[in-house]
C-alpha cells in the first residue's frame, strides 16, 4: 500500500522523483545491512553448523540465477526490445537482487550506471517490490 501511494504521490507531483535524501538512502542501505549481519548475537557453533549447507545451497541458487540472467540479457538483446547497455543493467541488477536483495540491486545500480537509463532503475525497483 505504501509503495503504490508513493508511487501516485510521485506522478502527480505531490512529492519529488529525485532528492538527495533518496541517494543518501540508497547508498547507506548496503552499509546497514552488513553491519546488521555482522552484529548477530548467534553462537559462533552454531553458526558454523549451518555454515557449509547454508553455502552450498547459496552458491547452487546464484549459479543458477546468473545463468538465468545471462539468458535474459541474450533474449532482451536479441530481440530489440532493449538496447544492450540497458539489457545488461537490468539483467546485472535483477541478478543481484535475486541472490542478495534491494541492496545489492542497488549497488549493482550505481555501478552499472543505472540512474543514465531515466525509466530503467523505477521499473526495477517496482518489479523488486512485487
Amino acid at each position: 500500500i505504501s509503495f503504490s501511494a508513493c508511487l501516485a504521490l510521485s506522478n502527480v507531483g505531490a512529492i519529488p522523483t529525485s532528492a538527495v535524501a533518496y541517494d543518501m538512502a540508497a547508498s547507506a542501505l548496503p552499509i546497514s545491512v552488513g553491519l546488521a549481519l555482522l552484529s548477530s548475537a548467534q553462537p559462533a557453533a552454531r553458526i558454523g553448523r549451518a555454515l557449509v549447507p547454508t553455502l552450498q545451497a547459496f552458491g547452487l541458487f546464484s549459479a543458477a540465477t546468473t545463468l538465468g540472467a545471462v539468458a535474459a540479457f541474450n533474449v532482451m538483446s536479441s530481440s530489440g526490445m532493449l538496447a544492450i547497455p540497458q539489457a545488461a543493467c537490468a539483467a546485472g541488477c535483477l541478478c543481484a537482487t535475486y541472490v542478495g536483495g534491494t541492496a545489492n540491486l542497488l549497488a549493482v545500480a550505481a555501478a552499472t550506471g543505472a540512474r543514465a537509463h531515466t525509466a530503467l532503475l523505477p521499473s526495477l525497483l517496482a518489479a523488486d517490490a512485487a
